[in-house]
């Protein structure tokens, strides 16, 4: 996602399987947690195991993305991401079947 044209979006990224995240991720998350903020959007990590929660709140990158945005794994297969989604529909303060809710404005595809 180009940042330099984005403002106020939502960017989610699945982690479901991962037990331990690396350090060149882990400074990867916090750096992209870092430009999205700084253009009024924000983080989510779905489907992250408790040892991959600990891990984020060691290295502070909890804090940085908000505990708010961290949604664990469940034992139902896309019940972290459809909690993602509605708490992304939230902040956005669009409804999930609004036509403008997002995606490239050059081809309407969303994610």
């Amino acid at each position: 996602m180009r940042l330099s044209n984005t403002s106020h979006a939502v960017v989610g990224i699945s982690l479901r399987g991962q037990g331990e995240i690396g350090s060149t991720v882990m400074n990867v998350l916090q750096r992209y947690a870092e430009a999205l903020q700084a253009h009024d959007s924000k983080l989510m990590l779905i489907g992250v195991d408790a040892a991959a929660r600990d891990q984020l709140a060691k290295t502070g990158v909890l804090t940085l993305i908000g505990a708010e945005n961290i949604f664990l794994a469940t034992p139902q297969l896309g019940g972290a991401m459809n909690r993602a989604v509605a708490a992304a529909h939230a902040w956005l303060g669009r409804p999930p079947d609004d036509p403008t809710r997002g995606g490239c404005p050059a081809t309407g595809v969303s994610v």
